[in-house]
């Protein structure tokens, strides 16, 4: 065999072996994200004593497999909600919604009911934590406590993974034109309506809008772009790499740093292209477009005849700083690290908190003097966070709600 041949054959044998390994990598590690849920067990402080931690992963790969390994579904209206339904211990699905607690023993016939409605994005949902810890059931635990066998509180977890304030209002607009009427609903949020315009670079943008929109408006290169970007995004090799890297001491310090860089660079963020002087207008816009929404949610509880509230979420992205063992979001979490993003955030806080919109509670804070991990990454939490979260809503409603003397 030639040289030249010897050197063909070498080439191929290698790029063969790669796409073999890639292959065998993306299977193990996007496998109802296996890696990354056995990294969160093991290795983040938020997770670490928890009795109900075990079942909970077990769980949400049982989930995972029962979906068929599809997260979400297309809906008119909405472009995508919940996957399919699941059942599992501590991770359930039915119906477009997550289970919430109810106490086990039903009150009387006589007992007045009171539906609630909440609605939000992951954090909302309750990803990280399960059934009976989230924040819908932290606050139906706390009603159900003061209100007494008199009434029931029906707390309904509408959460959607990604969905914006906006989105989430059209899921609330459906649910009443189907019929569906609540006494009380609840959002949560912030961070998907900056998150999703950063990424689109556009306010009120989706989440995957962009994706959408180059494959129908970009042509040929946008289409390429986003095949090369998801290929990037599903790259089973560079997962285990990070992984490995950030959870090595020696290259936790010289390697992990340059990995999230090139991650961050590689999700090909539009509003990364703003410059410094463009943030606070693009700060400007998406509070506007949140005050859009919340005009319209408040013509429609006039016209529906319930009550809302919106609860701005706590982040490590406004002015919160990492504590004790979540340091290690900072290699995992790419948002921490952009400080575009990070001024985009806090521009944009002001902002909202500037127009006082009647019945918005900032509970962004709810989270500060923290002595022990309860974030998992910049926006998710423990049971423990959802806890304080839901302490601070309940404080907030239940002299609306008859819970609290005059």
């Amino acid at each position: 065999m030639s040289r030249k041949k010897k050197i063909v054959f070498t080439v191929a044998a290698a790029l063969l072996f790669l796409l073999f390994a890639e292959a065998v990598a993306r299977f193990a590690v996007n496998y109802g994200n296996r890696l990354g849920n056995f990294e969160r067990r093991k290795t983040f402080e938020a997770y670490q004593d928890k009795e109900w931690a075990g079942q909970y992963f077990e769980d949400i790969e049982d989930c995972a497999a029962q979906r068929g390994k599809r997260p979400g579904r297309f809906v008119r209206y909405l472009m995508f909600d919940l996957g399919p339904d699941c059942a599992t211990q501590t991770v359930n699905y039915a119906g477009g919604t997550r289970k919430t607690w109810e106490p086990e023993i039903v009150p009387d016939d006589k007992a007045k009911i009171y539906k609630i409605g909440m609605f939000g994005g992951s954090t909302m949902l309750g990803l990280g934590t399960p059934d009976d810890l989230t924040i819908p059931s932290h606050l139906s635990r706390l009603l159900h406590e003061a209100g007494g066998k008199d009434v029931r509180y029906l707390v309904a977890n509408h959460g959607a993974s990604s969905y914006d304030f906006t989105q989430s209002l059209m899921k609330l607009v459906l649910l009443l034109r189907e019929g569906e009427r609540f006494d009380y609903v609840i959002f949560y949020g912030g961070t998907n309506d900056i998150d999703n315009s950063y990424e689109a670079g556009r306010a009120g943008a989706l989440y995957a809008e962009k994706a959408i929109r180059n494959k129908l408006e970009g042509g040929l290169r946008g289409q390429l772009r986003e095949f090369i970007k998801d290929q990037l995004n599903s790259c089973g090799l560079c997962k285990g790499l990070a992984v490995l890297s950030r959870n090595t001491p020696f290259l936790e310090e010289r390697f992990t740093p340059f990995l999230v860089r090139a991650r961050d660079f590689i999700h090909f963020k539009e509003g990364a292209g703003e410059s410094e002087g463009d943030i606070a207008r693009f700060a400007e816009e998406i509070a506007a477009n949140y005050r859009q929404s919340h005009d319209l949610l408040a013509a429609l509880a006039r016209a529906y005849g319930f009550r809302y509230a919106e609860f701005l979420q706590p982040t490590l992205l406004y002015n919160d700083r990492p504590v004790g063992g979540e340091e290690i979001i900072r290699n995992v979490d790419t948002r921490l690290s952009d400080e575009k993003l990070l001024t985009l955030y806090r521009e944009t806080y002001e902002k909202l908190l500037a127009m006082r919109l009647a019945n918005f509670f900032d509970t962004s804070d709810s989270l500060l003097g923290r002595q022990k991990a309860f974030y998992v990454d910049a926006v998710h939490i423990n049971d423990e966070g959802n806890a304080a979260v839901a302490e601070r809503v309940f404080a907030a409603l239940k002299k609306e709600l008859g819970l609290q003397a005059e």
